[in-house]
């Protein structure tokens, strides 16, 4: 399998505040993953219109955490480790071997 491309995260939300945060762990859990996955171009967009947001669903509960299209979180900020986790995951599924790191 060609082991390049890009991985597409979405933040969805209203509030500036809550979007920083769920924002700053995913960010910040790029700049650790980065170094041992170089060929993926990680993309971050925040999506506050919310004709855009219902795309994922009718019921979502904001903040959302998209990965690929694919909603991994909904209803609470999530932590470093959570969406170091849920990465990790769909690097795999993007055929890339799993880095071995520490949570937190």
């Amino acid at each position: 399998m060609n082991n390049t491309g890009g991985m597409e995260i979405k933040i969805l939300c209203y509030r500036n505040p809550v979007c920083y945060s769920v924002w700053r762990n995913v960010q910040q859990v790029i700049n650790r993953l980065s170094p041992y996955f170089p060929e993926v171009d990680f993309k971050i967009s925040m999506i506050r219109d919310s004709s855009q947001i219902v795309k994922y669903s009718h019921n979502l509960v904001l903040p959302s955490l998209v990965i690929n299209e694919k909603i991994v979180c909904s209803g609470h900020i999530p932590d470093q480790v959570e969406v170091l986790a849920w990465l990790q995951g769909a690097l795999v599924e993007m055929g890339f071997q799993p880095a071995v790191m520490r949570a937190g």
